[in-house]
């Protein structure tokens, strides 16, 4: 991928990321725009939200991993399931500052189409631009853009290691996405020859 085709790439996350943020300006376009593409809307970023409230209860003494954390909007999990670490991450980025969550959201957004469209251009094949097309326009991908799962972050670290030839590179990416959700673990066939 050349530096101009890097660049429109750039641009195209860019916009992509200030929609989705126009988008969650507003909870009746926010909730419209999904339930037109049949994605049953919840609140702007709600799993990434979640870890904020889970790290606000934790803070508060409960045990969020036994005990109900009574900050969760109703319907969600009022338990964490998800490893320690990301209590660290609420703690170390600050994502308590509103802020900060919304740098951290857009820069995140802006990275995932970033690599979304470099893998378009980096496959040769047709077989494989047309599996990708079906995975940007599916249901799992937008319920993913929509709540922020930890999934995205977990397909831009994923998304990084095309990038490094270095097995230790590639190992410490996969050491880091395991710590944030454990089926990554399945990463180490690529150092199977």
């Amino acid at each position: 991928l050349n530096k101009k085709g890097l660049l429109i790439n750039f641009i195209i996350s860019l916009v992509l990321s200030i929609l989705v943020f126009y988008l969650s300006s507003n909870q009746h376009i926010w909730s419209s725009f999904w339930q037109s593409l049949s994605i049953p809307p919840q609140a702007p970023f709600s799993d990434l939200k979640a870890h904020v409230y889970f790290f606000n209860c934790f803070e508060n003494g409960i045990n969020i991993y036994k005990q109900k954390c009574n900050l969760i909007p109703l319907g969600g999990g009022t338990i964490s399931t998800h490893p320690p670490i990301w209590l660290k991450i609420i703690q170390v980025f600050n994502l308590n500052s509103e802020i900060n969550l919304k740098i951290f959201i857009f820069t995140s957004y802006v990275f995932y189409f970033l690599l979304f469209l470099n893998f378009f251009f980096i496959f040769k094949n047709i077989e494989s631009k047309i599996f990708l097309l079906i995975f940007f326009f599916s249901t799992t991908n937008f319920i993913l853009i929509e709540r922020f799962s930890t999934d995205l972050l977990i397909f831009i670290f994923v998304g990084l290691i095309i990038y490094f030839n270095s097995k230790l590179i590639k190992a410490s990416i996969i050491f880091v996405i395991s710590l944030l959700k454990f089926y990554p673990i399945f990463l180490v066939s690529i150092f199977i020859d």
